[in-house]
């Protein structure tokens, strides 16, 4: 798994312990932070 999967990976679970604590900014941020993340390596792939 390449170091990027992982890191989103990561993210990704840090963005569901937030919402499980009810901190839904916090989340929102995460959310936010691994869509740009996405899009930015869509951009190689178009």
């Amino acid at each position: 798994m390449s170091i990027k999967a992982e890191f989103r990976r990561a993210k990704i679970k840090k963005f569901i312990t937030f919402l499980k604590e009810n901190k839904e900014d916090i989340a929102l941020q995460e959310l936010d932070e691994i869509f740009e993340e996405i899009v930015e390596e869509q951009q190689y792939f178009v």
